[in-house]
Parts: structure tokens; sequence; C-alpha cells
């Protein structure tokens, strides 16, 4: 897959959860088995409007043509997928998200490859 679609794959995906954690957070942590008080909520929609925002720069960095800023772009987005997978799991391994769960840790982790990928070996896609 070439950078440009895997970027635009990221901005919808992006999008899709981050406006439901802004706009629904008690309906998206419910949907993970997760109770949703007050404090729960704020720190959701925190979350969305970060993804949302990861989300835009996906969108915008599709056409650009600086190597030097898809770069750090890439390695941006790479830094926040493998934080956001450890940080998964620990959750998840603690019991704290039922089976759906799961979902959430299976795409950072392959989006957290994907940026790797791009990052480290397919080089030549990133300097265009």
């Amino acid at each position: 897959m070439n950078l440009k679609s895997f970027f635009v794959i990221t901005a919808v995906l992006g999008l899709s959860l981050g406006l439901g954690f802004f706009f629904t957070p008690e309906l998206m942590m419910s949907t993970f088995g997760i109770s949703a008080g007050e404090a729960h909520q704020h720190t959701a929609r925190n979350f969305g409007s970060a993804v949302i925002a990861l989300a835009v720069i996906s969108w915008m960095a599709r056409d650009a043509t600086d190597s030097r800023a898809r770069r750090a772009i890439i390695l941006g987005l790479f830094t926040y997928f493998v934080f956001g997978s450890i940080s998964i799991i620990s959750f998840q391994l603690q019991g704290n998200a039922n089976i759906y769960g799961w979902f959430i840790i299976v795409l950072h982790v392959i989006l957290a490859f994907a940026f790797g990928y791009y990052l480290l070996v397919n080089r030549s896609s990133v300097d265009r």
C-alpha cells in the first residue's frame, strides 16, 4: 500500500474513533466494558480530541511533498501508536476492558508497525 493511501486510512479511522470518544464517551467506553464516570468521560473526550488531531494531521500529510515534514509526521504517528499500544495492552491485561478492547490494541499495533515500516524500511516512499 502506498503512503498516501495509508495516511487516508489512518485519517478515516482516527476521525471515526475520535469523534465517537469526543461526542459519545459514555457509549464508546461502555462498548469496551468500561464504566464512564465524570472523570472517565473527560479523559475519553481528551483522548478523542487527540485522535481527531492525529486524523487531521494524517489527512493533511497525504499530499505533503517535503520529505523532512513527512518524516517528522510519520515519526510522530509511530511514536503515538507505539506508546498507545503499550498503554492499552497494559490496561487490557489488568482486566479493565472486555474482549472489544483487543480491537483497539490490534489497530494500534498494526498502525505502529506500518508507520515503523515506512520510517525504517520503506524510506523511499517517505523521501518523495
